[in-house]
């Protein structure tokens, strides 16, 4: 009885509610991550991929509005419980997409009596589904992240939370970079699909997570390390939507409104221009170094950095936190610009003398002479990882200084997501060149280079630098832990 009761109380420690999130996460967001860096389809299915994941955001930035008064009003287990299996289900989706293009493909090659990898009419058919697990998944996704961000940010002691971020971040890529390992060794011997146990995996991983989110307690019920109970304060429909709208008056939030769209706006870029240079095994192997470095870099900024009580009080650490952000924003993005006009020259998305992408860089391929560009194109892949993670650690650590109250910051994860998941979405539409021709009535045409999306991911990630420091002037100061700055 005595062990039940450890056990018990340890489900209420704060540290272990930020793991327990932290797996779930591993296990949904981090299987969709790994799964949607991988390039390795038909055209016709990428552009349905991509539609859809333009729906999935669009779907994500309304409902995270929702999500965060819908996170104090029924609690963080519902919510993680319902994301989980929106991300099966949106998996689920693909892998219809997948299995239905492989039909295509053998019909055609049945019929004409040789291989064709062209697009087939009957595809089409499987759109309003990904569509629908699409905009599903974005309600699922808003949940989650509302209730994470509620957590991680209100969990922690004060001088805990970019150390309590990095457990997260840590933990949570991991699961991108075990599916990348195993994507990896089932690609490793097709350099050009993805494999149906590829898919069955990820499916799994994220019903497991449904799962483990039940031992997600209440927040009132969670102590801190230093014996203090994480406090909510009670509220109701009204007040929560009140509050939710008071939000968009909220100097701290407006402040922020640039970075919170830059977040996940460089996402289409790498895993999209980028990546495409390269053959699908090497974009697995590439995966797998790109989420481990983000593992490393937020502990670095986390705990070596953020929470560093030896470098000053919390003002001047958010200084130490911009100076390290905006100097990587120059040398990643720089390093970045010189990688993207030497691989691609003429700017055409063709790789260097090559006429078209059928050549791509594989790291199997050592006699190529193309093969020491995969060395430079997977530091600098490394690169925009670290950059992801010193960038997510020091906006969650931003947000978390203005409030110690769990409703509060589960209003600002919510806000937060909102902004990041609507820009996410037109940076997906804006990089696929096929929407226009397949809907014209409803995406105009856009022939954007490489280099210019590329020009068009960095400039706001410049622009965020500028916020950071407004941020930092204006909102973060040094007070005492109990006192609330910022609050909606």
């Amino acid at each position: 009885m005595k062990v039940f009761d450890r056990a018990r109380n340890g489900l209420h420690d704060a540290k272990t509610q930020v793991i327990i999130v932290a797996i779930v996460c591993f296990l949904c967001p981090g299987m969709f991550n790994a799964l949607n860096s991988i390039q390795g389809e038909s055209n016709e299915v990428e552009r349905i991929k991509s539609l859809q994941t333009a729906v999935l955001y669009l779907a994500f930035s309304v409902f995270s509005l929702l999500a965060g008064g819908l996170n104090n009003l029924v609690g963080p287990r519902a919510l993680l419980v319902f994301a989980g299996s929106t991300y099966s289900l949106f998996v689920a989706s693909k892998f219809a997409i997948h299995l239905q293009d492989m039909a295509d493909k053998a019909q055609s090659a049945n019929i004409t009596g040789v291989k064709n990898t062209s697009n087939t009419n009957t595809i089409g058919v499987t759109g309003g589904l990904a569509y629908g697990a699409g905009a599903l998944l974005g309600m699922g996704a808003a949940c989650l992240w509302a209730a994470q961000g509620a957590i991680v940010m209100t969990y922690p002691t004060d001088n805990q939370r970019g150390t309590y971020f990095a457990y997260f971040w840590i933990i949570f890529n991991m699961g991108a970079v075990i599916c990348s390992v195993i994507a990896f060794g089932q690609s490793v011997q097709d350099t050009d699909s993805v494999s149906t146990m590829t898919y069955v995996t990820f499916i799994a991983l994220p019903a497991l997570g449904s799962l483990l989110a039940l031992f997600v307690a209440t927040p009132n019920s969670v102590i801190r390390e230093d014996k203090s109970k994480v406090k909510q304060n009670e509220t109701s429909v009204l007040k929560e939507a009140k509050s939710i709208m008071g939000l968009f008056t909220n100097p701290a939030m407006l402040v922020l409104i640039i970075p919170f769209a830059s977040s996940n706006w460089f996402y289409q870029y790498q895993f999209t221009s980028f990546q495409a240079y390269f053959n699908t095994r090497s974009q697995t192997l590439n995966n797998i170094f790109f989420w481990g470095s983000q593992m490393a870099a937020s502990w670095v900024m986390g705990n070596a950095f953020l929470d560093k009580l030896e470098y000053g009080g919390r003002n001047r650490r958010a200084w130490i936190g911009f100076s390290i952000i905006s100097t990587s924003t120059l040398a990643v993005w720089g390093f970045g610009a010189v990688f993207q006009s030497c691989i691609d020259p003429h700017d055409n998305g063709y790789l260097l003398e090559f006429t078209n992408r059928t050549t791509r860089i594989d790291f199997l391929e050592t006699a190529n002479p193309m093969w020491p560009l995969w060395f430079l194109g997977l530091g600098l892949y490394m690169s925009y990882g670290v950059y992801d993670a010193f960038f997510q650690a020091y906006t969650y650590w931003l947000l978390g200084s203005l409030s110690h109250d769990a409703a509060i910051n589960s209003r600002y994860a919510g806000f937060y997501k909102a902004v990041q998941s609507l820009f996410a979405a037109i940076s997906w539409v804006l990089g696929d060149k096929t929407l226009h021709a397949s809907f014209p009535n409803i995406f105009p045409s856009m022939n954007i280079s490489p280099m210019q999306m590329f020009l068009i991911t960095m400039t706001p990630m410049v622009a965020s630098c500028f916020c950071f420091a407004v941020f930092v002037k204006k909102f973060v100061i040094d007070i005492d832990e109990e006192e609330e700055v910022g609050g909606v």
